[in-house]
């Protein structure tokens, strides 16, 4: 039986081994299974929105620029001028639109994006 993730705490403890489940209001993310969910009902991320969404919830109201979000996720050194980042921004938020949790994900203007608290 899989155990469920919202009874799971986030552990103190870091632990390289078991990755802690993160919880933000009704989001919960679980890395070691990579199955996300919203309101408790699993919500399917492509494995870039995932690990997009993984990043920006391991750091909740930090602000995170451009250059970072693409090194981080797609391994990406500097902005070569793409829009990557910024189309799947747009699908994390037209998927957490209906769970009325879009407005989470915070455009700060000309350095990038934060994930903020409920």
């Amino acid at each position: 039986p899989l155990s469920d993730p919202l009874t799971m705490q986030k552990s103190t403890q870091p632990h390289a081994a078991t990755p802690e489940v993160l919880i933000l209001g009704p989001a919960v993310l679980d890395p070691k299974t990579r199955r996300f969910f919203v309101h408790r009902a699993p919500l399917a991320l492509t494995p870039k929105e995932f690990d997009l969404i993984a990043f920006l919830m391991r750091a909740p109201e930090q602000c995170h620029t451009r250059d970072e979000m693409l090194h981080a996720v797609w391994g990406i050194d500097y902005d070569t001028g793409t829009n990557i980042l910024d189309v799947h921004i747009y699908a994390l938020r037209r998927k957490l639109r209906p769970h009325g949790i879009a407005h989470l994900i915070q455009t700060v203007r000309g350095v990038g994006y934060r994930l903020v608290s409920p």
